[in-house]
């Protein structure tokens, strides 16, 4: 064998070497990008389904329902092909959420709002709603959805987490009467319309605000008759002391003329 056939035979066995090398990294890499995507995948997945289930019953509007039931299903007809191990779940809850779906296209709902009673509660939804508003964000960002329909959603949710807003004003508020401070109860109850003011763009809350702005001033002329109450009981209790008082210094008076007499 000559030496230039075992140079050429060297050489070649080392690009087969290089390339075969070359082709295991690759695999390699493309399986690390198939794991990261995968495991991304179930996160926001995991996500989507703790929020519509996290989120009271009626609480979301039709729209927002709908917007997040398809992003699911996206994202579970994307873990269908990425996670093999787990295809029969995932299946599983693309036919779930499908239902759902349909359900919410053939039967919407009234879309009035559902007001919440726990402040624990108001704090997780506010949170969720949050997070629904950054993923409209991404979605605007990505081109997935047009500036009309990213509007329509962001002003939703705005409305919804004000709306929560006012949930948590009003049961500090009762509870501000319950604990006998109406001054902090009035707090509140101006709060709320400062809160839907700054919110009263499209005059969505103007009838509310106009509701409110009546309570207040009946709140407020309750609160001054009862301080005006209170105040004639305090003057009366002071007179009668001092009324007391001079009397007690008379007959201290007459027990010493006696005493002299």
């Amino acid at each position: 064998m000559s030496t230039s056939l075992i140079i050429v035979l060297v050489v070649a066995g080392l690009l087969l070497m290089v390339g075969t090398a070359y082709s295991i990294q690759i695999m390699e890499k493309n399986k690390q990008e198939k794991r990261r995507l995968m495991f991304s995948l179930r996160e926001r997945a995991d996500n989507f389904k703790t929020m519509l289930e996290s989120f009271p019953q009626g609480f979301l509007t039709p729209d927002l329902q709908v917007l997040m039931c398809k992003c699911l299903l996206d994202i579970l007809e994307q873990l269908v092909q990425v996670d093999s191990s787990n295809r029969s779940s995932h299946n599983q809850s693309i036919s779930q959420v499908t239902t759902h779906l349909e359900q919410l296209k053939t039967n919407p709902g009234s879309g009035g709002y559902q007001s919440l009673n726990d402040p624990k509660h108001i704090q997780q939804v506010q949170k969720m709603l949050g997070n629904v508003y950054n993923f409209i964000v991404k979605l605007r960002q990505s081109n997935s959805i047009n500036e009309a329909q990213a509007n329509s959603y962001a002003t939703q949710i705005r409305r919804l987490t004000t709306l929560s807003a006012l949930d948590a004003f009003r049961i500090a508020g009762q509870s501000a009467i319950k604990d006998n401070k109406p001054r902090l109860a009035l707090h509140y109850q101006t709060m709320s319309i400062d809160k839907m003011k700054k919110e009263n763009t499209d005059g969505f809350f103007s009838e509310r605000i106009a509701a409110y702005e009546a309570q207040l001033v009946e709140l407020n002329k309750a609160i001054e008759q009862s301080e005006q109450v209170a105040k004639q009981s305090a003057i009366k209790s002071n007179d009668e002391w001092n009324k007391f008082e001079e009397q007690s210094q008379q007959q201290e008076q007459w027990k010493k003329k006696a005493i002299y007499d």
